[in-house]
């Protein structure tokens, strides 16, 4: 549910941000970097899965981009994009980054992560889910 992205990534951000405050007994047992496992279908289609993962990340690749100040990236669509957005997404836009993201089909067949795939039917996107492993923006997978 779109209007729901702004609170799933709240809410794991919070999980991710309470779990990571060792206390004395968990330090000693558990080193590891909390994260959250994120699954999702395309029945909603693949722009909605986009969307979320641009709002959870900041980039629809789910993948870090440099961004230069010095240079001029914006396009019309992308100035639309930016009047839409309201203060909550910009709030938590890229509060978490994904340490791992790639779609599975139904057999078992892993490909990597593409936001749009042009040449793709309904029948196609209907065997394949995105899955992503989220953790806070500061921590290392």
């Amino acid at each position: 549910m779109p209007s729901q992205h702004v609170n799933v990534v709240e809410t794991i951000n919070t999980y991710l941000r309470q779990a990571s405050t060792p206390t004395t007994t968990t330090a000693a047992i558990n080193k590891s970097v909390p994260c959250a496992l994120l699954t999702a279908g395309f029945h909603t289609g693949r722009r909605t899965v986009a969307r979320f993962v641009e709002i959870a990340t900041g980039s629809k690749t789910g993948k870090e981009i440099p961004v230069s100040l010095d240079e001029d990236n914006s396009t019309d669509t992308q100035d639309e994009e930016a009047e839409e957005e309201d203060l909550e997404v910009t709030e938590v836009k890229g509060l978490l980054r994904a340490a791992e993201i790639f779609e599975i089909d139904v057999d078992c067949n892993v490909r990597e992560w593409i936001p749009e795939r042009p040449t793709e039917n309904k029948e196609e996107t209907k065997r394949w889910c995105v899955c992503i492993v989220l953790v806070r923006r500061e921590q290392q997978l």
